[in-house]
């Protein structure tokens, strides 16, 4: 299909077409299904003005599935794919994002987002807001990456935490505290997975863009997305810690025409709640 629809569509974008995988309860479920130990039937569909969205992600599709039966197909397309992904991949990459998030209080499922806000209808006596702590994070990330190695013997696994900020939270905390206490909740996680696993690696990309040494100048104005120098930045140390050949690490060196970057950052930002559901948030909180 043309570029302009494959992303309208959230095609290439993310790995299996599985949207964000912001908690580490989210990425159990997937590799659940992946393993064959959930029934990709059971997570809810959500119905809104006569189109389907799947609560696992329910922006995938931007205007929703035309019924029930198509959003169930799509998802279970992408459980083949993702299960795919983990037999096909040496290494397993994993952004750790939030501790904050929603969930099925009579049956434990965990959702992308608040229903209610992108799709579906809150119902205080059903959805109930969780922060995770850092027991069930490390319990539900061991169990996921041990499904994942009776998929995939020789998988080994790297994880990072993301340094962009929480721009939402219902924990009624202010945000700056909130976002401070999630951030070092899946630090610790990855740092004692890591000493515990020999095939279970950690890159400090979270460091690197918020530690005090660079003086917050990898953040764009906003304080939220960061700035294209810091992703070169980040990547750059990256690589230089692979230990490649010569060639290959000429091959693999990052280069970014900063210009062309900024005029695509900017339409990015544009186009933010498509990608994000944590916008959608306070999209939602606006309207």
């Amino acid at each position: 299909m043309p570029d302009a629809v494959a992303k309208a569509f959230n095609y290439g974008i993310f790995s299996s077409r599985t949207a964000n995988i912001y908690t580490a309860r989210q990425l159990l479920m997937l590799t659940e299904m992946a393993s064959g130990d959930m029934n990709p039937a059971l997570p809810e569909i959500w119905t809104d003005k006569g189109r389907a969205f799947d609560s696992l992600r329910p922006t995938i599709e931007p205007n929703g599935f035309r019924s029930i039966e198509e959003a169930q197909l799509s998802r279970l397309s992408m459980v083949r794919a993702f299960r795919r992904s983990i037999t096909n991949a040496d290494v397993f990459i994993f952004t750790l994002g939030l501790t904050e998030g929603w969930e099925n209080a009579e049956t434990g499922q965990a959702y992308a987002i608040c229903p209610g806000t992108v799709a579906g209808e809150f119902d205080a006596r059903v959805h109930r807001f969780r922060n995770y702590g850092f027991v069930e994070i490390r319990s539900d990330l061991e169990s996921a990456f041990a499904l994942m190695r009776a998929i995939n013997p020789d998988l080994r696994i790297l994880l990072t935490v993301s340094p962009v900020p929480l721009t939402a939270t219902a924990s009624g905390q202010h945000v700056l505290v909130a976002t401070t206490r999630s951030k070092s909740v899946l630090r610790a996680v990855a740092g004692e997975i890591v000493e515990a696993d020999p095939n279970t690696d950690y890159f400090p990309s979270y460091e690197i863009i918020t530690g005090a040494p660079t003086r917050a100048m990898f953040f764009e104005p906003n304080m939220r997305s960061v700035a294209p120098q810091g992703v070169e930045f980040v990547m750059r140390h990256f690589f230089a810690g692979l230990d490649l050949t010569a060639g290959a690490r000429a091959g693999l060196a990052v280069r970014i025409d900063y210009n062309e970057a900024e005029t695509r950052i900017e339409k990015e930002a544009a186009a933010e709640d498509v990608v994000c559901e944590e916008i959608a948030l306070e999209a939602h909180n606006r309207a």
